[in-house]
């Protein structure tokens, strides 16, 4: 889910300080109105070196597309460019995902148009009980974000 990607985002890669939010979900839906939510998300959660990585799969509710996205919560931000072949733009992602104790999940995201700063966006992400809830603020493109999305 695109929301879960803007924009995963702090201090520690301990294995026993990194929250449980795996899981299956059925549909995951905004509680503010912004966003498509998405459906049948899978969050599958593993530990090596004392690093968490989650994998989160699931379909955009509104296009139906599938995806699968890969975070390593290891408090290190991880840059990609891409740059259009055709018109030179280049597009800069810079994602830091981190633990907040065994209470949330973290994401951090930078997006620069051109070396302009197009969007900052801060994403947390918890669980309780079975609901999985993730509260996206910052700007994107000038305007104000605050995004609450529950998953069941």
């Amino acid at each position: 889910m695109r929301t879960f990607a803007i924009a995963l985002l702090a201090l520690s890669t301990s294995a026993f300080a990194c929250p449980d939010i795996s899981g299956k979900y059925a549909a995951c839906r905004s509680l503010t109105g912004n966003s498509s939510g998405s459906t049948d998300m899978v969050i599958t959660q593993t530990t090596s070196n004392k690093i968490t990585t989650y994998s989160v799969t699931s379909t955009d509710a509104e296009t139906n597309e599938r995806s699968t996205e890969t975070f390593k919560a290891d408090g290190k931000t991880v840059s990609n460019t891409q740059t259009d072949p055709d018109s030179g733009m280049t597009l800069q992602l810079s994602t830091n995902v981190s633990c907040v104790g065994t209470s949330a999940v973290k994401i951090n995201m930078i997006v620069n148009f051109n070396g302009e700063q197009a969007a900052n966006i801060v994403q947390t992400i918890s669980k309780s009980g079975k609901t999985l809830t993730m509260k996206a603020t910052g700007n994107n493109m000038g305007e104000e974000i605050n995004e609450t999305v529950i998953c069941e």
